[in-house]
């Protein structure tokens, strides 16, 4: 859950649209000083996903070292 506030700003500096984007927002979250707080939900696994784990290990991992390089850049200096 967002403010009004917080998801503009959030979501306006985001930059990763894709499978990772929530690495980014939380990131993003803690950088501009925001709370978090860690919610249990119920997961329910869905049999015969085609998620291949080795493939999005290095989808994470790159997106991960995008993010830290947009911060080192200053891209979300003004958000």
């Amino acid at each position: 859950m967002f403010t009004h506030e917080a998801a503009q700003r959030l979501f306006r500096a985001q930059t990763i649209s894709g499978f990772s984007f929530d690495l980014e927002i939380l990131y993003l979250a803690n950088k501009f000083g925001y709370r978090i707080a860690e919610v249990p939900i119920a997961w329910v696994d869905a049999p015969g996903s085609k998620l291949d784990p080795i493939k999005e290990a290095r989808r994470f991992l790159r997106d991960l070292i995008k993010i830290k390089l947009n911060d080192l850049k200053g891209v979300y200096a003004n958000a």
